[in-house]
């Protein structure tokens, strides 16, 4: 038996191991199973919760796929065209693949988030186990290191760090150096591949996932000020082969990036600490931070597709005078499939904008050489970066909540309007909450991530972590 096939055979056999073991159903066995279903009975009326049962007849594996499409159910509703990539990939790929012990350990990862149960915690960081070595066995692959199967694997492998860092009742959010970990091998594999990954729909569509709304790219900008050195060669490679169904997922990567530039560039000075220097750029940093929103590098400005992609594109700076107007253009849902994803992955980056300029203009405040007429416009410049972060969080409330918060017809609403809206925005602050004090100093490390919950909207503190600052 050769190497390779026994170290098959052992992940095979480590992940059989399951929480759910099986039962006889004859004599006292079954009759204690009548009433361990009668107790969970009784604990779903007083609790709302039904524990998992220690006795199912099907092996784990029957469920490991259903609760994986069940995990990342809420980004492919928002993204069909894009994430449907995922399944198709996964059915290309055989039952001992990396990428089907990853779609494990994110089930079980996300089983474990919807049961208290010790041995379902247990199993968890057993199939993430089995994951990790699948994968490891697939990177010393030649063929099987540039395969799609094994991006989307380590993908994976990310997500469950991310789903694990996400707790109710958890007011930040502190990811693991696991997940930047993950990401830095996805970096690298696709530095290989080259941009020729972006030839095929099949290819893009892979690459806005691995690159949606959290690209380690990116954050590391926020976090640690270090920027994207390839992301030029990538947009102008996304543009070169993309449908111009494409385009709003173009425009929105041109955007973030421009966001992740100017968090890179405050994050710098911040890390660098010299207040007089800071406060010395933060003319220049409010004109960049003004133009976000219709900047075009890395596409020329002269090129006709460009400034179409603009015109049809446009993302308009956050204003609280727009959520009085809700039957705008702004609010009218657009029918493309990528619509709603890009309209999040954009309120997040320009959210963390907001986030960083407003810990600039604290600095600032305090610079020995800031003067009194300086002082008072970083001040009001601080209140109206704390106004477009709630801003951007009612708007996100309104994209994935359209008929939310008022009901009545079209002359009830400007009956609304007329009382100055304090009906609507009392009922709006009920389901947005923002987690971060920001009228404290906070971390300089630290940026915000929305999450969107049953209750509304949270707007968490974002950093990153160890894994033992995580309880696994």
């Amino acid at each position: 038996m050769s190497k390779d096939r026994r170290k098959i055979e052992s992940i095979q056999n480590e992940s059989s191991i399951h929480p759910f073991t099986l039962v006889e159903t004859s004599g006292r066995k079954r009759d204690a199973g009548y009433h361990q279903v009668r107790e969970h009975k009784l604990l779903l009326q007083q609790h709302g919760r039904l524990p998992i049962p220690k006795s199912l007849i099907q092996s784990w594996d029957v469920h490991a796929i259903p609760f994986f499409m069940k995990s990342i159910k809420p980004a492919y509703d928002l993204a069909k065209g894009i994430f449907g990539v995922i399944p198709r990939i996964i059915s290309n790929e055989g039952p001992c693949s990396a990428v089907y012990y990853a779609c494990n350990a994110v089930a079980s990862v996300y089983l474990a988030q919807k049961s208290r149960s010790t041995a379902v915690r247990a199993f968890r960081g057993k199939s993430y186990g089995t994951a990790i070595r699948a994968v490891s066995m697939a990177l010393d692959d030649f063929h099987q290191s540039r395969t799609d199967g094994t991006l989307l694997a380590i993908w994976l492998l990310g997500c469950y760090e991310l789903i694990l860092s996400f707790r109710e009742g958890i007011d930040s959010v502190v990811v693991s150096s696991g997940w930047l970990f993950h990401n830095q091998i996805i970096t690298e594999l696709l530095r290989r591949r080259g941009p020729e990954q972006l030839a095929t729909i099949e290819g893009r569509n892979l690459f806005s996932i691995l690159f949606t709304n959290m690209p380690p790219q990116e954050m590391q900008a926020f976090m640690t000020g270090r920027q994207w050195e390839d992301a030029n060669t990538w947009i102008f490679s996304f543009y070169k082969y993309c449908d111009p169904s494409e385009y709003q997922i173009l425009r929105t990567w041109i955007f973030s990036h421009h966001c992740s530039l100017i968090c890179s560039r405050i994050q710098v000075l911040l890390d660098a600490g010299d207040l007089n220097n800071l406060r010395s750029n933060v003319t220049s940093i409010l004109q960049e931070v003004d133009q976000v929103e219709t900047a075009m590098h890395p596409l020329q400005s002269s090129d006709p597709t460009a400034q179409a992609i603009m015109a049809d594109h446009v993302i308009e700076p956050p204003s609280p005078s727009y959520l009085k107007h809700r039957t705008s253009p702004r609010w009218q849902a657009d029918d493309t499939t990528h619509y709603l994803a890009s309209q999040i992955q954009r309120r997040n980056f320009r959210m963390r904008v907001s986030y960083h300029v407003l810990k600039l203009l604290r600095h600032a405040c305090r610079a020995p050489n800031c003067t009194a007429q300086e002082y008072m416009i970083y001040t009001a410049k601080q209140i109206q970066c704390v106004d477009e972060i709630h801003t951007l969080a009612f708007e996100l409330l309104f994209l994935l909540n359209p008929d939310f918060p008022m009901t009545q017809d079209h002359d009830e609403r400007k009956e609304t309007h007329k009382r100055k809206d304090k009906y609507s925005m009392a009922e709006m602050k009920k389901y947005v909450k923002v987690c971060v004090d920001l009228d404290l100093d906070s971390d300089d490390k630290c940026t915000l991530v929305f999450h969107h919950t049953e209750d509304g909207v949270l707007v968490l503190g974002l950093s990153f972590g160890d894994e033992k600052e995580i309880d696994r």
